[in-house]
């Protein structure tokens, strides 16, 4: 049996472990398998048919994230006539939560698989391949009891995907108990949070360091110090088993389960960077959102990770219920005060079944599909509205936040020439922050000319 997996391209880059995972487990049962990562490496529709014709698959599974459902629904189309005796599958968070929307829209799948499909994929896609049928032809699976069981996740099955100088994606929990209004979480990978051992995530950090000679690695978890004793645990491993690495935290912390113990021991194995959730500094609105934690938890544990010379950065939602255009003020001044060193500014994109959605429904007015909303990107499009925050507001607040953080390159692609890019720092720094256009200028000219500052 021959299966491709396709990641399709998004807006929000970063390697699917989830693919990784299943390659792992068919691979390990004699499945020839490929992933095609649309997201990371560049591919035309010429090249995508190439890949595919040379690899004459019999099963051709499709991850779907709410933001790549359309695009999902366009490939799917080219590949079921190109190959239309090939199993067509999909899965995905996108699927978990929306199987019953997905199908009615798109007829031409055979099966789509939701929740955590490692314990069931083999069986399904063999079944299939030799003239098994199915009732249903959504298949809800269950979710992976104890991680450890899993193999570790396999990317040499990603075509194009160069390893040299790669920060290893590593999963060590899944699941979040807790209750965020905006967040999909808890539904995709349940409210039980469970956890591999300590032992079993050091171990793949050992199988990668010799294989590939991995120098970093990122902690992608929702929920990875909610055992503080675990991450100890972790930390004490790496130390004792003397592994060279550095890694991050560039998926979030939680503030309230940090102590001065914990930020030590992640910087003695080799942490030089963590994020935290923060949100909004705005009082009323954060106490809406759920989060089960409080402002001072996330501005002791800055101040913690600061004294150890940790990178800290933090993430911020524009839309929040409650909240208008004025509050952006007052995040850039708690950027400045706390001395971030990364601060993301993300659209609020409410999902159905969500309690901003339902929010939305009540307060607001929604303005276009949720699955065409983006989080971050060059082109910045609000899912919705109110009579307090208005789309262009929205706007407004999320490019001028993010260029007083310095992500400015967010809004500059790659097909711009050097000069077109400079031309546009330019524009936008006149735009939403002329302080920042003064000191590119300031940097420029003394680049340049140092004649004239000596």
């Amino acid at each position: 049996m021959r299966v491709v997996f396709i990641d399709p391209p998004a807006w929000q880059k970063g390697l699917n472990v989830g693919l990784a995972y299943l390659a792992s487990v068919l691979i390990r049962d004699g499945i020839d398998v490929k992933v095609i990562d649309m997201n990371n490496v560049n591919l035309d529709m010429g090249e995508l048919k190439r890949i595919l014709l040379d690899f004459a698959p019999d099963v051709i599974g499709y991850s779907v994230k709410s933001n790549t459902a359309k695009e999902v629904s366009r490939l799917s189309k080219f590949t079921k006539e190109l190959f239309p005796r090939s199993l067509h599958i999909a899965g995905g968070p996108h699927i978990t939560l929306y199987a019953e929307e997905f199908i009615k829209d798109n007829p031409a799948f055979d099966i789509l698989l939701a929740g955590e499909g490692e314990g069931v994929i083999g069986e399904i896609l063999k079944g299939a391949i030799s003239g098994g049928s199915y009732k249903e032809r959504i298949i809800y699976s269950p979710f992976v009891p104890a991680l450890d069981i899993l193999s570790f996740p396999n990317f040499d099955s990603f075509l194009g995907l160069k390893i040299e100088n790669f920060s290893w994606p590593l999963i060590t929990s899944r699941g979040c108990p807790f209750n965020c209004i905006y967040c999909c979480v808890g539904k995709i990978s349940g409210k039980r949070i469970r956890m591999r051992s300590p032992e079993s995530v050091v171990a793949e950090i050992e199988d990668v360091v010799e294989k590939y000679r991995i120098k970093r690695f990122e902690i992608l978890d929702d929920c990875f110090n909610i055992d503080i004793e675990r991450v100890k645990k972790i930390c004490n491993l790496i130390l004792k088993k003397e592994i060279k690495i550095g890694w991050s935290c560039p998926n979030g912390l939680r503030a309230d389960r940090i102590d001065k113990e914990l930020a030590e021991m992640m910087v003695r194995s080799g942490c030089d960077m963590v994020m935290f959730g923060i949100e909004t500094v705005d009082r009323f609105v954060f106490e809406k959102i759920g989060k089960n934690e409080n402002l001072e938890d996330i501005i002791r544990s800055i101040k913690i990770f600061k004294d150890f010379n940790i990178k800290v950065g933090g993430f911020f939602i524009i839309g929040l219920p409650g909240s208008s255009k004025k509050d952006i003020d007052k995040d850039i001044d708690f950027i400045r005060r706390y001395r971030l060193d990364f601060a993301h500014f993300n659209l609020l994109v409410p999902y159905p079944n969500t309690d901003v959605w339902q929010w939305i429904e009540r307060n607001g007015r929604f303005i276009r599909d949720y699955k065409e909303g983006m989080h971050f990107g060059e082109d910045p499009k609000p899912v919705f509205e109110t009579d307090g925050f208005s789309q262009d507001e929205m706007v407004e607040c999320f490019m001028r936040a993010n260029i007083i953080a310095g992500n400015i390159h967010w809004f500059l692609p790659e097909r711009l020439s050097l000069w077109e890019r400079r031309k546009k720092i330019i524009s936008l720094c006149w735009r939403y922050d002329k302080k920042e256009l003064i000191r590119w200028i300031y940097i420029f000219l003394k680049n340049k000319i140092p004649s004239m500052f000596n």
